[in-house]
C-alpha cells in the first residue's frame, strides 16, 4: 500500500510541461505548521541521536551511531555537538565566526562569517564540501527548502514515539526519499527525520531522532564561545578536511 502511495507521480504532459507535484494537503499543512512554530522560537535546544549509513567498497552497509545536542539562538548564534566513532566534533557560531573543532584531532577550523545562522551553515558547507543532511530544520523557514523540490508527499498516519504522538509524512524528490515525524498538538516539533540518498550507490540512509526539547531557554553566557583546548592546532579548511578524512 505504501509503495503505491509513494510511486513517482511527477511526470510530463503531452506538451512536455512538468505536472504539478502531488502533495497531500494534510501533509502540507503539517509541514507549514512545523516551520512556522520552529521559526517563531527565539531559541531552542534539543538532544539528537544520529544513525548514518556508510556503504563500503564491497557493498556492505555499516551504520554509524552518534549522539549530541543542538542549541539555537536566533538570529545569529548556534552550537552543536556530535559524538561518535567516525565523527567527534563541536561546531560553534557566535555571529562573527564559525568554528569546527575535531576532538579526536585536537584541531580546529575558524571561518569568518557575517550574517545569520543560514549564512554560517552555507559557509561551513562550502568550506568542507559537506552538507549537514538535516540543516533545513535549523532554518527560520524550513518549509520552502524542504517542499520546493518535491514530486510527491503523503500523510501516513499517527504513531506514538518517545512518549508523544507524532504524524508521519513521507516525501519523494528526484534525488532523495525522506520521511518526517511531527509532534501532534500546538508544539509542532520534529520527532524524527530520515533521508534515503537515491543518487548514491546502494541508497544509504541518514536518520535523526530528536528528544528533550527546550523551548525558548536562556542559554548561559559562553554557550556560543569557542575556547581552544590546550595544545589545539589551528588549521585552514584544506588541512582540516584532509585530517578529518584521514581519521
Amino acid at each position: 500500500m505504501l509503495a503505491v502511495l509513494l510511486s513517482a507521480s511527477a511526470t510530463v504532459n503531452a506538451a512536455g510541461e512538468a505536472v504539478k507535484a502531488d502533495i497531500d494537503l494534510r501533509a502540507d499543512a503539517l509541514m507549514k505548521k512545523m516551520s512556522d512554530y520552529l521559526g517563531a522560537l527565539k531559541s531552542f535546544g534539543v538532544d539528537i541521536e544520529i544513525i548514518d549509513e556508510m556503504v563500503l567498497a564491497d557493498g556492505f552497509k555499516l551504520s554509524l551511531y552518534r549522539q549530541g545536542d543542538v542549541k539555537i539562538q536566533r538570529p545569529d548564534k548556534f552550537a552543536m555537538t556530535r559524538r561518535g566513532i567516525a565523527v567527534d566534533m563541536d561546531v560553534v557560531f557566535n555571529g562573527r565566526e564559525l568554528v569546527f573543532y575535531g576532538r579526536n584531532l585536537n584541531a580546529f577550523l575558524t571561518l569568518p562569517v557575517s550574517g545569520d545562522i543560514d549564512a554560517a551553515l552555507d559557509a561551513g558547507a562550502a568550506a568542507l564540501n559537506s552538507e549537514l543532511p538535516a540543516r533545513d530544520l535549523l532554518a527560520k523557514d524550513s518549509y520552502t527548502p524542504l517542499m520546493q523540490p518535491l514530486e510527491k508527499m503523503v500523510y501516513i498516519g499517527k504513531v506514538r514515539m518517545g512518549g508523544v504522538f507524532c504524524h508521519q509524512l513521507a516525501a519523494r524528490s528526484a534525488e532523495v526519499d525522506w520521511q518526517i515525524w511531527i509532534q501532534d498538538g500546538e508544539k509542532a516539533l520534529p520527532c524524527r527525520y530520515s533521508i534515503t540518498s537515491k543518487w548514491l550507490a546502494n541508497a544509504p540512509q541518514f536518520s535523526l531522532q530528536f528528544s528533550n526539547w527546550r523551548i525558548n531557554p536562556e542559554f548561559p553566557a559562553g554557550s556560543f564561545v569557542f575556547t581552544p583546548p590546550k595544545g589545539a592546532v589551528a588549521m585552514d579548511a584544506k588541512a582540516f578536511k584532509a585530517a578529518l578524512a584521514a581519521q
